[in-house]
């Protein structure tokens, strides 16, 4: 099979995954939410692109090749690599709409409840995370 060096895309990386985790294209069809055709359709265009025969297709179910167990373990390197980076840019939005408040004791017991009552009126979307400690870890803290 000729090599075409075109990236495979991280759906069709996702799928020949999930073909072997469930031991069948169908199974995997259904956990992607494709058909079976279309499944078929796009490990076919996976192998033409990496130029290698990834499964073993039969009746009973498919069952990777050698080189497929290669790639599968070069594509579960990429998915989870891709699934960190999801998850830090998830992290990235909810730091967005969260307010970080550090307040000495004295101030988070007498005037942040007021104030963070009046702050979840204006902003009802926006969390709040609040840390209370001593002055001086507190004038620490907003320094750095």
């Amino acid at each position: 099979m000729p090599w075409t060096s075109t990236a495979p895309s991280f759906a069709d990386l996702e799928l020949f995954v999930a073909v072997l985790d469930t031991g069948s294209l169908s199974r995997a069809a259904t956990v992607q939410g494709i058909s079976q055709p279309a499944a078929s359709a796009r490990l076919r265009g996976l192998e033409r692109r990496l130029g290698v025969q990834l499964l073993d297709r039969t009746t009973a179910g498919s069952t990777p090749t050698a080189a497929g167990l290669g790639v599968a373990e070069l594509a579960s390197d990429v998915l989870a690599s891709m699934s960190r980076l999801l998850d830090g840019v998830g992290a990235l939005h909810a730091d967005a709409e969260q307010l970080r408040v550090i307040a000495s004791y004295t101030t988070a017991e007498h005037l942040l409840p007021r104030w963070l009552s009046e702050f979840h009126r204006a902003h009802p979307d926006v969390g709040t995370e609040l840390r209370v400690a001593n002055s001086t870890v507190v004038e620490r803290e907003v320094r750095d």
